[in-house]
């Protein structure tokens, strides 16, 4: 009898499956790919043939030393645990089922019909800073640490209502809803050393996106306190790489 190539196909990967000793697995991420092990970390070795009392056979103890696939031919390989001069331990494996050495105890196997996993995507931004500082009037706050002045401070509390960015640093009022997050801010358009006003009444005014002279982003929100001269204004921020 001839058989269809999708049942020849769908015969191999049964028997591979049970070649590897895996359950039929049809589903889920993680369906086509299993990790075991060599099946211990020692094997004992000695004499087999039977020997006349009074004496006795003395075992000898062969640690596992690494692992390995050898290809054999035919879509076929040989997963090898390797016990040095104590001998192996081998089985085989047969298409689809693909295998690699994970380390020195550890094979890692796939099924060849199954496209590999899409890699996980990048990190978010990272925050590097967050808090709450107090900028007195006059004075400059580094968004990059939270520490008040130095020559990496970004913005000050200069002008009655307003506050400017310094040293490079950019800033741009945020207009949306609630808090930004770093990608909104960065769509937001920047002005370097421009005073902004904001209305500690009016929530819309509350909140600014600064790009800061170390390339950061940050998001700054007035919390409390009285802007101008003699005055305190007090800002949480959060800032990310």
């Amino acid at each position: 009898m001839k058989l269809s190539r999708k049942t020849s196909r769908s015969i191999m990967a049964v028997l591979g499956a049970l070649v590897l000793g895996l359950p039929w697995m049809t589903n889920g991420a993680e369906a086509g790919t299993r990790t075991f092990r060599c099946p211990s970390m020692t094997i004992a070795t000695g004499i087999r043939e039977p020997v006349p009392y009074p004496w006795s056979r003395v075992s000898r103890p062969g640690a596992l030393r690494w692992a390995r696939v050898e290809p054999i031919g035919g879509g076929r390989s040989r997963l090898v645990c390797d016990y040095g001069p104590a001998g192996q331990l081998t089985r085989i494996v047969l298409p689809p089922w693909r295998c690699t050495a994970a380390g020195r105890a550890h094979f890692r196997c796939t099924d060849g019909r199954r496209p590999p996993p899409p890699p996980p995507p990048p990190p978010g931004p990272r925050v590097v800073a967050s808090g709450r500082v107090t900028i007195p009037f006059g004075r400059a706050a580094d968004l990059d640490t939270g520490r008040m002045g130095g020559p990496g401070a970004d913005i000050r509390n200069r002008t009655p209502g307003g506050i400017h960015a310094i040293n490079g640093a950019q800033i741009a009022a945020w207009r949306g809803r609630g808090m930004p997050d770093r990608a909104a801010c960065e769509r937001q358009r920047f002005s370097a050393g421009e005073g902004l006003s904001f209305n500690p009444d009016r929530p819309s005014a509350k909140v600014f996106c600064v790009r800061t002279n170390a390339g950061n982003m940050s998001v700054i929100r007035f919390i409390g306190g009285r802007p101008g001269p003699g005055g305190n204004i007090r800002f949480s921020y959060r800032t990310w790489d």
